[in-house]
């Protein structure tokens, strides 16, 4: 994994792996490693996987101010270019996925493909009830009971029923202890975010991932994005929750690989 940081914009940017390119676009509190380091591991052999930190994560600087979408596909589109990516697939997870359909709508000559992970086009209530909820108790200092709400949500319900109580802990712990500073400017995005237009102008083959526990970006959201998206092939892993597990993360992996062998250019 090489992490390097661009002096200029003050940047993050990850990336793993020899092969055809893949962009990688994370979603809010998260970062490229964060969320996207075990899937790596299974793609890494095939594929060059590269992708910004936003403003705020894994070491990229602050945000001041708000953050747009425009500026993160910005980011996303500048990791391409120093990369020499004239056309390649985009994997957006969560609040990525509307970073890779804007980048898509914006730049359609560029995109090959796009996979949809945990994804939507607009904040919906049960979005903006997290991300409220979320954002208010990190205001307040208390980042440990944030971070409790964070992986209950997160989880799918079988994989709470999994843990023991110190291991309920520990992840509460890791997870507290890793909100990102620019937690509150995603955070923000996320809530009031809508592309449901980029959407609806993606053109390129569009695969789009459904987790069926998901109790963050709630299953039924997805699918209506799949709905909004022209041909789009929709997947569901019907006991996976928002972040997966390491079998899903196999699937996962497996499924990015199929469907890019297949439609990919």
């Amino acid at each position: 994994m090489a992490d390097e940081l661009n002096r200029l914009h003050g940047t993050t940017v990850v990336e793993w792996g020899n092969g055809r390119p893949l962009l990688l676009t994370h979603g809010a509190m998260g970062g490229v490693a964060a969320n996207f380091a075990t899937l790596a591991a299974h793609l890494s052999g095939r594929f060059h996987l590269a992708g910004a930190n936003y403003p705020g994560s894994e070491g990229s600087l602050v945000p001041v101010g708000d953050l747009s979408v425009d500026e993160l596909v910005d980011q996303a589109i500048a990791v391409a270019d120093a990369r020499g990516w004239q056309r390649f697939p985009v994997l957006g997870l969560s609040l990525g996925t509307t970073v890779a359909m804007t980048l898509a709508a914006r730049h359609p000559e560029r995109v090959s493909a796009l996979i949809l992970t945990v994804g939507f086009a607009t904040s919906d209530p049960q979005i903006r009830a997290f991300s409220d909820g979320t954002e208010a108790l990190i205001r307040l200092g208390e980042r440990t009971a944030a971070a409790e709400g964070i992986v209950s949500a997160a989880s799918s319900p079988d994989a709470l029923a999994d843990l023991t109580l110190e291991q309920w802990r520990a992840a509460v712990d890791e997870t507290a202890a890793g909100i990102p500073d620019g937690a509150l400017a995603q955070i923000a995005l996320a809530a009031r975010i809508d592309v449901t237009t980029a959407a609806r102008a993606v053109v390129v083959p569009t695969l789009v991932v459904v987790g069926g526990q998901d109790r963050i970006v709630l299953p039924h959201t997805t699918r209506h994005l799949a709905k909004l998206i022209k041909d789009a092939t929709r997947v569901e892993y019907a006991s996976a929750g928002h972040i997966f597990s390491a079998p899903e993360v196999a699937r996962w992996a497996g499924d990015i690989e199929s469907f890019l062998d297949q439609h990919a250019t």
